[in-house]
């Protein structure tokens, strides 16, 4: 552990100012004469841009933050039946954590066979809803109360603030923040070149 001198009374700066904004640009589907074409659902888009573009503008150097604006947000929602959380005798906790139990990694130690050691882990990736519809909220005897028993499982949107409006069209988009202190011209170059590379690796739909 290091001590600082008495005399030193370290703070911790911002990483970024509200005038750091050297960068908007909006995501959308084009054919192959680069003419804006549909095809494209807001959640779509907006899930390129959360898994795609975003991870690759904030790897350019002097960037702070790269914030997604506009679309949809994908999740899982689970719709209870209040009658049937009576008739069961669980409670909303119960459903909660069954939820969290779900989709939560968990290490197993480890088991060794034939002189090797092996880890043993558990991966709660969810990846359909049927995989969240037979996750257990509790044991009734020797039978399984699952979560689709008692509630509706299904993808939908995340609850919105707002909307990014171009030209009179909702579209998805961001906005790529500087560091503080860093040269906002060659941020602002550096992410029109790194935008450049992503969009010749970005997803494609066929229609």
């Amino acid at each position: 552990m290091i001590y600082c001198p008495k005399i030193i009374r370290p703070t911790l700066g911002p990483d970024a100012t509200a005038l750091g904004q050297i960068f908007w640009y909006t995501l959308e589907g084009r054919d192959t004469q680069g003419n804006t074409t549909g095809g494209w659902d807001l959640h779509e888009i907006r899930s390129v841009q959360d898994f795609y573009v975003k991870y690759g503008l904030s790897a350019v150097q002097g960037v702070s933050e790269v914030a997604s604006i506009g679309g949809f947000v994908q999740e899982y929602q689970v719709d209870v039946d209040p009658d049937l959380l009576k008739t069961y005798d669980v409670s909303i906790d119960q459903v909660v954590r069954a939820v969290k139990n779900a989709n939560r990694d968990v290490g197993a130690k480890t088991m060794e066979i034939n002189k090797i050691e092996y880890l043993i882990r558990g991966l709660g990736n969810l990846t359909s809803v049927t995989d969240l519809e037979y996750a257990v909220v509790k044991m009734k005897g020797d039978v399984p109360l699952r979560i689709k028993d008692i509630a509706q499982v299904a993808i939908g949107p995340e609850i919105r603030r707002g909307i990014l409006d171009k030209e009179g069209a909702e579209v998805v988009g961001g906005v790529v923040v500087s560091r503080f202190g860093a040269n906002p011209d060659g941020g602002h170059r550096s992410n029109q070149k790194k935008n450049q590379r992503t969009r010749a690796r970005n997803a494609q739909k066929n229609p």
